[in-house]
């Protein structure tokens, strides 16, 4: 029944014989009809009227311009030496908007107001384009504000979009719960690997420089390896053999990676199949010959819980914030109509980096 329907009732109820009108009176169920109708008339008129609300309140838009991602995909090229991925390029342009966005909402919940490091950076400024060298402070940062100089600047753009990003990551989720016992050791089965102690090595080697003896070097190398065996020379009485070696002789509870770095890849890899307590090699790194004597192996280990509350419980924290920022910032790039342009040279690029993707 809609709105014609109930007029034309009552008219026509009004013209009824009174004999009709007492009998309509006392029929409870044309009560219901009629109040029941009333009520959906009236929740679709409200439910209408909010929808009409929302479709005409305006949306503000956030529009990265062609210039921008071309200013961008060349400061990435000066910063790195070579062009961005159209995925680098395209997770820069992304940030940036998150920036923008970030920054947008901080005004809107006012954290440039009472935000004393933007104050100063604004009184700061405010000085430099100052009429009057006599102002005090709050002239000169409302004679800021007054000019804008808190939208152009990027230094408190960047200050108050880092403010706003604290805020959303400590924004708590609906049900969090500090993590207990439980947690603690579900997190450490799920990233075992990252909280297992690096395997570590202490040796001690014997250097052939392949600058000082060229092409001679391996096969000097592997005489010495013999002599060093017969005559039974341990670590500490082989500093005499060999030539001098910027680094050192010894390398105590080093790690595979630390040991790579130094020497090189190959060099560790070589190691493997090496049995503490004896000379072995020769091993080329990328400064010439070694011989090598393992003096002891630590294995890669998984410490129990106790030993390492403190970073699983930080790990699952900041797991959590970085949830957290996900989520907030999803919520806040709805708020906005984000149009990202590209430029030509940009957009080719983009696509010459997908040709030769496949």
């Amino acid at each position: 029944m809609d709105v014609a329907d109930l007029v034309h009732t009552g008219r026509h109820a009004m013209k009824a014989p009174p004999r009709v009108l007492a009998r309509l009176g006392r029929a409870p169920l044309l009560h219901f009809c009629v109040i029941g109708g009333l009520l959906y008339l009236a929740d679709a008129a409200w439910q209408q009227q909010e929808v009409d609300a929302a479709a005409s309140a305006p949306v503000e838009r956030i529009v990265f311009s062609a210039r921008q991602v071309e200013q961008l995909r060349q400061d990435m090229t000066m910063q790195y030496g070579f062009p961005p991925s159209p995925e680098d390029l395209q997770a820069a342009v992304d940030a940036a908007v998150d920036d923008e966005v970030l920054y947008r909402q901080a005004l809107a919940i006012g954290l440039d107001r009472d935000n004393e490091s933007v104050r100063q950076r604004l009184i700061q400024i405010g000085g430099f384009v100052a009429e009057d060298p006599d102002m005090d402070e709050e002239a000169l940062y409302q004679a800021a504000l007054g000019l804008g100089l808190h939208h152009s600047d990027l230094v408190v753009r960047r200050q108050l979009a880092t403010t706003m990003r604290l805020v959303a990551e400590n924004v708590p989720l609906a049900d969090e719960v500090p993590p207990d016992q439980a947690a603690l050791q579900a997190y450490l089965e799920q990233h075992a690997e990252a909280f297992t102690t690096p395997a570590r090595v202490s040796l001690t080697h014997v250097y052939l420089s392949a600058d000082e003896r060229g092409a001679a070097a391996e096969a000097d190398a592997r005489r010495l390896l013999g002599e060093l065996r017969d005559r039974h020379v341990t670590p500490d009485r082989s500093d005499a053999f060999g030539d001098p070696f910027l680094l050192g002789y010894r390398f105590q509870r080093q790690t595979h990676d630390a040991i790579g770095q130094m020497l090189g890849g190959s060099f560790v890899q070589s190691m493997a199949g090496m049995a503490p307590g004896e000379w072995a090699g020769p091993v080329r790194s990328a400064y010439g010959w070694h011989l090598i004597w393992i003096e002891a192996v630590e294995p890669a280990e998984l410490p129990p819980l106790a030993q390492i509350e403190g970073p699983l419980r930080a790990a699952i924290l900041a797991e959590r914030r970085e949830q957290r920022m996900q989520d907030s910032m999803e919520q806040m790039r709805a708020e906005y109509l984000i149009e990202i342009e590209t430029t030509q040279s940009a957009a080719d690029h983009m696509q010459a980096g997908e040709a030769a993707g496949g």
